[in-house]
């Protein structure tokens, strides 16, 4: 498959810290755009009969607008606990359209993500992030998402 991708993005961050209270807000916008040259796909049966699907050209746009924010609390020792809100806006984007007789996605424009998690920092160069993120408004579809950093200083 041949595919030319491109993409912009522009983000403002904040940060306070009230005492051992941490706020950060953020805000930006993203855009993606992708373009999948026509393709033919081969797989194999079971009994190794070879088979092809032609594939159609097909292209992507996103436009989307993020603003949120997080809170944590500076312990003054290696742990950080955090929280997090994001309110995520698709201005541009192509809609997904399935075959006929398959439930069509309603194609939500907005979207809420939380998130809560821990950072680490430690006095030996180490450091890391855990956090857990669940979007939880769209119409057709929820997910979730498990994240570890680890970053070291060498």
């Amino acid at each position: 498959m041949d595919t030319d991708r491109w993409f912009i993005a522009i983000n403002l961050n904040g940060n306070w810290d009230f005492n051992h209270l941490l706020v950060n807000a953020h805000g930006g916008y993203l855009y993606s755009e992708e373009d999948q040259d026509a393709s033919t796909e081969t797989a194999a049966s079971a009994a190794g009969a070879l088979f092809t699907a032609p594939v159609a050209s097909q292209s992507f746009k996103l436009g989307q607008w993020r603003i949120g924010g997080e809170l944590s609390y500076d312990y003054q020792s290696f742990l950080e606990p955090f929280v997090g809100l994001d309110y995520l806006y698709n201005n541009t984007r192509t809609k997904l359209r399935l075959a006929p007789g398959l439930k069509q996605p309603s194609n939500d424009r907005s979207e809420l993500q939380y998130t809560v998690g821990m950072r680490y920092f430690g006095d030996n160069g180490i450091s890391g992030t855990v956090q857990y993120t669940v979007s939880g408004s769209k119409t057709d579809m929820n997910y979730s998402a498990f994240m570890l950093t680890l970053r070291a200083d060498l």
